[in-house]
């Protein structure tokens, strides 16, 4: 479900206020805990600490943020919004090409 490069926004604020809902990240890694909770680390909050599952209480040095925080963001969307600023741009283009012609 989450890959490496994804941008996800965050669904709900983190306990401790190191984001807030609809922050939106790049993941830069992932990994499972020892209970079985997938953890995210993003490119925005920096290289992952040591840290402590809130779940099982495990202890790890890949630090990392419960990933059912976030919601992936809707890659249809993403597509749809650079196709609309390409024809944007390729609209503009051709009107400056018009008048240069004319």
């Amino acid at each position: 479900m989450y890959k490496i490069g994804q941008q996800v926004v965050a669904i709900k604020n983190h306990s401790q206020l190191k984001f807030k809902k609809g922050d939106v990240f790049t993941i830069i890694g992932k990994h499972q805990c020892m209970c079985g909770l997938l953890k995210l680390n993003f490119a925005e909050l920096g290289l992952p600490g040591v840290s402590m599952c809130n779940s099982c209480r495990f202890v790890s040095v890949k630090g990392g943020f419960l990933a059912r925080s976030f919601a992936p963001i809707d890659s249809i969307q993403v597509s749809e919004s650079f196709s609309d600023s390409l024809i944007k741009d390729l609209e503009e283009e051709l009107n400056v090409e018009e008048l240069i012609t004319k």
